[in-house]
């Protein structure tokens, strides 16, 4: 879930769609579920790990990244296959 959300973030922001450390999510937990192939029910203990270890928020239909580094650390994630440039801030 972890590399899932960095690779989101990632493109978001490649996308000009991020807002400091936010970017609309609007994914239900079911969604989630689907997406990953886990029951609710491990969303949610998922999820709950993720905000514990204060990487990351999800709520009220937005992402919210705390530790960018602590969460692609999480989530193993190394965007470098995604072939995207980075943005610079404008």
């Amino acid at each position: 879930m972890a590399h899932l959300f960095c690779e989101l973030f990632y493109r978001a922001r490649a996308a000009q769609l991020v807002r400091g450390n936010r970017c609309r999510m609007p994914i239900s937990l079911a969604q989630l579920g689907e997406t990953l192939g886990m029951a609710i029910a491990t969303v949610n203990r998922t999820l709950a790990d993720l905000r514990r270890s204060e990487a990351m928020d999800l709520r009220d239909g937005e992402l919210i990244v705390l530790k960018w580094r602590e969460l692609q650390r999480l989530g193993d994630f190394n965007p470098a296959y995604l072939h995207l440039r980075r943005q610079s801030a404008s």
